[in-house]
This record gives C-alpha cells, structure tokens and sequence, in this order.
C-alpha cells in the first residue's frame, strides 16, 4: 500500500450526548501497487468497527480490521 486518504463519499460521525460514543461512516481512497481501490467502513467509536468494503475494478469484497 503506497497511500491511504479519506474520499468523497459518506464520511461523517454523529454524536449523542451521554451515549457511549459515536458512530459515524469512513469511506478512504487505497492507493496500492497495482491501482486504486475506495474501501468503506462503519464504526462505533469505543466499541468496534464493523466489516468494510473495499471496491477495485469494478468489484467489491468484504474486508475487517482487527480489534
């Protein structure tokens, strides 16, 4: 991987006061050796990240960050 950037796309967070944190959506340009790819993720901030998506010629695939 050569670079990793947030994108256009969904990118925000929503906030609630008292709650146990944020939730919120990350879509990030990969720049890799062979191309480019935009991969997606939903997130709990304190709790976990769920499966991302990551789209590469035209093709989608499931991708999970470690806890």
């Amino acid at each position: 991987m050569k670079l990793v950037a947030p994108t256009s796309g969904k990118n925000y967070v929503i906030s609630e006061q008292g709650s146990s944190g944020h939730s919120g959506q990350l879509t990030l340009e990969v720049v890799g050796e062979t191309g480019v790819g935009i991969a997606n993720f939903d997130f709990h901030i304190f709790t976990h990240t769920t499966s991302g998506r990551l789209t590469y010629q035209n093709q989608t695939e499931k991708i999970s960050c470690p806890s």
